[in-house]
């Protein structure tokens, strides 16, 4: 298993669309990326240490997929094509193979 993650970074004067996010661009990525995904999870940042200081991501989404050669095959080119509906600001990729 496999965690794919984007973390978006929480730029001044940059706007996230939060509700596009989560309930536009989510169930697209789940429905390309169809079976190969096994589990999405996307998050809201909301607050960075100490406490009430602004939070580092303002987004993270986190994408499990069996391995390496399934993530690949599932994205293809696709490659989150519809970024700029919902951010004005730079995302940030990794993987963990888990091992």
């Amino acid at each position: 298993m496999i965690k794919v993650s984007l973390f978006y970074s929480n730029e001044e004067g940059k706007t996230f669309d939060m509700d596009y996010y989560f309930n536009k661009h989510i169930p697209m990525v789940r429905k390309k990326l169809g079976t190969a995904c096994k589990c999405v999870d996307a998050e809201q940042g909301l607050s960075g240490i100490p406490i009430g200081t602004p939070a580092t991501y303002i987004a993270m989404c986190h994408l499990y997929f069996e391995s390496m050669e399934a993530f690949q095959t599932a994205f293809g080119l696709y490659a989150l094509g519809n970024h700029g509906r919902y951010a004005q600001l730079h995302h940030h990729s990794t993987h963990d193979s888990g091992q």
